[in-house]
């Protein structure tokens, strides 16, 4: 015969009656207080069988050292689950986990929510998603693929998922979602990875919102909205590698996904962020920046950059000598010996051609700052326009 939802619920309470590594997670209390609250809302065989072992369970009760060891098995959750299946109209509220932070403030802008990613580039269509492997994200991001969009960890069902949704479904141009890294293993034990996958496969139930097939914790999706939940599974193509933190093999299926030709999704956004997009123009004339000029030379012998620093009287103020351009750039900012945000881009830009012709040869020759604009009240100023300056 066989076993019934709540027969697993009362096998996983006891368990966590049994171990001593339950008496003192957030989790198992969390899930004994829950039940607590709705267990007039059972049958009364069920109560009668359920009240003992809640009971029971509270006598082993100790100071919450922890919300979640990452265990294999986590009873609670299988409390949690099996009950919501035994009665589906019945909506526990588990204690939220340390790993639930709700005082999160949107932003305008993509992403809208925080989290711990790293954005490579708006318009690429890749995301990945390393769950708990964190170290995965530096690796992945390493390998410089150019259709790589954003990397990032997710460590919750609930919570976790929505920000994903969000973040993901408010960028069109991502297509592609590929779940990697440790899933439960590691320091959570939600299973975030295999919720989302049920999400994907199955959906959402859209009276309770709880994921369909998922096994995690409380894998209930309350702050999204259900045409959004439904946009992300017709616009991104969810790739399950669970478990692999094989760096090979998640690059493979990188290059796979980048090999397929993708446009912006073009369904209805049902999450929309603001961005604008300007078109670049020539720039204006430059002006005379107050704190002077510089004429630049790559000792090709010393292997270092020279920077002269020029008064605009024509006198010669200060030299700058380095090979870091970053350094050399830095310390001209820190002697204030330029004011002005378009002369500063011109100086990277001559600073970068400075160092190429030292690493590999290509000519250098500095640019007169292009069409520069000459205050009538500083006509008396010398000219340095018989030099290649800045």
């Amino acid at each position: 015969m066989a076993t019934k939802p709540v027969d697993e619920v009362i096998t996983h309470l006891k368990n966590g009656i049994k171990y001593k590594k339950c008496w003192k997670c957030g989790c198992q209390q969390g899930t004994v207080k829950a039940i607590e609250d709705k267990l007039e809302e059972l049958s009364s065989s069920d109560k009668e069988t359920i009240f003992p072992l809640l009971e029971e369970s509270k006598k082993t009760f100790e100071p919450v050292q922890y919300d979640c060891l990452g265990c294999k098995i986590c009873y609670p959750s299988e409390v949690t689950n099996f009950l919501s299946e035994a009665y589906p109209e019945i909506e526990l509220e588990p204690d939220g986990c340390a790993t639930d932070d709700i005082f999160v403030e949107e932003r305008s802008g993509w992403p809208p929510l925080p989290g711990n990613y790293k954005i490579i580039r708006f318009e690429a269509p890749i995301a990945v998603c390393t769950l708990n492997s964190k170290d995965l994200i530096d690796k992945i991001v390493n390998i410089g693929h150019p259709r790589i969009s954003i990397v990032g960890s997710m460590n919750t069902e609930n919570l976790g998922i929505e920000r994903v949704i969000k973040n993901l479904s408010t960028n069109p141009n991502i297509r592609f979602l590929i779940l990697c890294g440790d899933d439960s293993e590691q320091k959570i034990g939600h299973l975030p990875g295999q919720s989302l996958i049920s999400l994907f496969e199955n959906g959402v139930d859209p009276e309770k919102k709880r994921i369909i097939g998922a096994k995690g914790k409380r894998p209930l999706l309350k702050n999204i909205d259900f045409e959004s939940i439904e946009q992300i599974k017709e616009q991104i193509k969810a790739i399950n590698l669970i478990g692999c933190t094989d760096l090979s093999e998640i690059e493979k299926t990188i290059i796979e996904c980048a090999s397929n030709e993708t446009n912006p999704y073009q369904g209805n956004i049902h999450m929309d962020v603001d961005i604008e997009k300007i078109e670049a123009k020539s720039p204006p004339p430059l002006k005379l920046d107050p704190s002077g000029y510089f004429v630049i030379y790559p000792d090709k012998d010393k292997n270092i950059i020279t920077v002269e620093h020029y008064q605009n009287t024509g006198v010669l103020n200060k030299i700058v000598e380095g090979r870091d351009i970053g350094s050399i750039y830095m310390t001209i900012i820190e002697h204030e010996l330029v004011s002005k945000l378009d002369h500063a881009s011109y100086l990277g830009k001559e600073l970068a051609k400075a160092d190429e012709f030292l690493r590999i040869g290509t000519p250098y020759v500095q640019d007169k700052a292009q069409d520069v604009e000459r205050v009538e009240a500083q006509s008396d100023i010398k000219s340095c326009a018989s030099k290649k300056c800045c």
